[in-house]
């Protein structure tokens, strides 16, 4: 796995970083779906607009920071570190996928599965990775 250089793992993980971006932006941009696929549903006290806002904000924050670190890390050249964090987010990634598959969004939870086993691959290949 670590026969790649580090210049190519450090892409590889800066595509992992542009990942956790676009499904902030997708936190931020379209609430609802997002809310819809996690299976959030507000109750007759809620407003639905307020829930799947709440809900955006909490993951589109997430999944920028964890952009924002691996993009900090990745211009730095610290392959290292960013596969230890890009391994540590794959509990987050275990804790979507379960809640998607309780959602019984199959099509999504096989999605987020093969997802994260890429990452899961690059993370270990940055760890790996010479310096």
């Amino acid at each position: 796995m670590t026969s790649l250089s580090p210049s190519t793992w450090n892409t590889l993980g800066l595509g992992v970083a542009a990942g956790w971006a676009t499904l902030g932006l997708t936190g931020f941009f379209q609430p609802a779906r997002s809310a819809e696929l996690f299976g959030v549903i507000p109750s007759a006290k809620d407003s639905s607009k307020e829930t799947n806002r709440a809900m955006a904000l909490i993951l589109g924050s997430r999944d920028f920071s964890i952009a924002a670190a691996l993009f900090t890390l990745g211009r730095a050249g610290r392959n290292e570190e960013m596969g230890t964090l890009i391994l540590s987010t794959l509990v987050i990634c275990g804790a979507d996928i379960y809640l998607v598959w309780k959602a019984k969004r199959y099509a999504e939870t096989i999605t987020f599965t093969v997802g994260a086993a890429i990452w899961g691959a690059i993370g270990l290949g940055l760890s790996a990775s010479p310096k």
